[in-house]
């Protein structure tokens, strides 16, 4: 995956999933990814690549085809009817009103891809340090500046900076077991 955008919204959706409990419906997929802007509308195409690649843009839907088809995501159909369905073709290409209608529900999963290049920790990590952001990192910075200026000032300004480092760690450290208990257990590494 070579493009920042595509990879942005794979990794927003692989988090997503893990503090979902690792399993996450196709509706509630949907639904966390229109309330970030993400939609899969006729006509719009959300998913953008820069020019040096084959595509432009990419519908939502197209772009999750993509991910399933390379190994990142795993999209299973679950309930009754799909016991009924299990001896049929491998692909079901169907909208989500006739998977409405039908009474079908679809699960998505970490694929194995995902699983062997990004691993939990990499997107909880991605999850942590997005969450606190650099509001911290900013004021570290601010206090490096004030460093400069003299002795005493130094001193404080360097027991400040070293104050709001510790305290990003610890809370990067809450975040992070915030997002292993929401993925329902111990975060695996890359396999």
């Amino acid at each position: 995956m070579e493009h920042n955008g595509s990879l942005g919204i794979l990794y927003v959706i692989l988090a997503l999933i893990l503090v979902s409990g690792r399993v996450m419906t196709d509706v509630d997929l949907r639904t966390q990814l229109k309330r970030l802007r993400l939609l899969s509308t006729v006509g719009r195409s959300p998913v953008h690549f820069t020019t040096s690649s084959t595509h432009r843009s990419m519908s939502l839907d197209a772009h999750l085809t993509h991910l399933q088809q390379k190994g990142f995501l795993y999209r299973q159909q679950v309930g009754d009817h799909a016991a009924k369905k299990k001896g049929a073709g491998k692909r079901i290409r169907a909208t989500q009103a006739e998977d409405a209608e039908e009474g079908r529900t679809w699960e998505w999963r970490w694929g194995r891809r995902a699983a062997c290049e990004v691993g939990e920790e990499g997107i909880a990590k991605f999850v942590a340090e997005f969450m606190v952001g650099n509001a911290d990192a900013d004021e570290d910075e601010d206090a490096e500046e004030g460093n400069a200026s003299g002795g005493a000032r130094r001193r404080r300004a360097g027991g400040a900076a070293t104050a709001n480092a510790n305290g990003r760690e610890d809370k990067l450290k809450r975040m992070l077991a915030g997002v292993e208990k929401a993925g329902g257990g111990k975060l695996a590494e890359c396999r």
